[in-house]
C-alpha cells in the first residue's frame, strides 16, 4: 500500500472511532439493549442514555492500529468476517458511547463504502493503464514506421551512391 492508501485507511479508521453525534445516534444509544459477549464491552442497563466513553490515548492508538490491521486483512480477503465486524463494533461502542447494534451497522456500511471506493480506484487505475497502453502502442507504431522509412531511404541512397561510384 502507498502513503495515500495508508492515509485513506487511517481516515476510515478514525471515522469509525468518532461515533455518531447526531440525535439519531444518541437515541439509538438510549434504546440499546444488546447482550455483551466475551469480545464485546459491557453495555449499560435499559434506560441508560449513554455508554461510558473510554479516552485512554494509549489504548485508543492500539485500538486504531488493531482495527487498521483487521480492515487491511478484510480488504485483501474481499469481505470482513462477522466476528471481526462485531469485535470492531465493540471497540467503537466502548470508545464512542455508541450502541453495539448502531456501531455494527456503522462498521458494515463504512466497510462497504471503503470497498466501493477501492473498486472505484481500481477501475480508474485500469482505465489509466489502458489509456497509457494505447498511447504507447500508437507511439511504437509510428516509431516502427519511421525506422522502416529511414531504412528504406538509407538503402535507396546507398544503391544510388554505389551506382554513381561504379560509373
Amino acid at each position: 500500500m502507498g502513503d495515500s492508501d495508508n492515509a485513506r485507511l487511517g481516515y476510515f479508521v478514525d471515522t469509525l472511532m468518532r461515533g455518531d453525534q447526531s440525535e439519531a445516534g444518541v437515541a439509538a444509544v438510549a434504546s440499546s439493549s444488546a447482550q455483551p459477549t466475551a469480545t464485546q464491552p459491557v453495555l449499560p442497563a435499559e434506560g441508560a442514555t449513554k455508554l461510558p466513553v473510554r479516552s485512554d490515548s494509549a489504548s485508543t492508538t492500539a485500538s486504531k492500529v488493531e482495527v487498521t490491521g483487521i480492515v487491511t486483512y478484510a480488504l485483501a480477503a474481499g469481505a470482513m468476517p462477522q466476528e471481526d465486524s462485531r469485535y470492531i463494533a465493540g471497540l467503537i461502542a466502548t470508545r464512542t458511547g455508541m450502541a453495539q447494534d448502531v456501531a455494527l451497522k456503522t462498521v458494515n456500511t463504512s466497510f462497504a463504502k471503503l470497498q466501493s471506493d477501492l473498486e472505484s480506484q481500481k477501475l480508474k487505475a485500469r482505465e489509466a493503464a489502458d489509456k497509457a497502453r494505447k498511447a504507447s502502442s500508437y507511439a511504437m507504431l509510428w516509431v516502427f514506421i519511421s525506422l522502416l522509412a529511414g531504412a528504406f531511404v538509407a538503402s535507396l541512397f546507398a544503391t544510388m551512391g554505389g551506382r554513381r561510384r561504379d560509373l
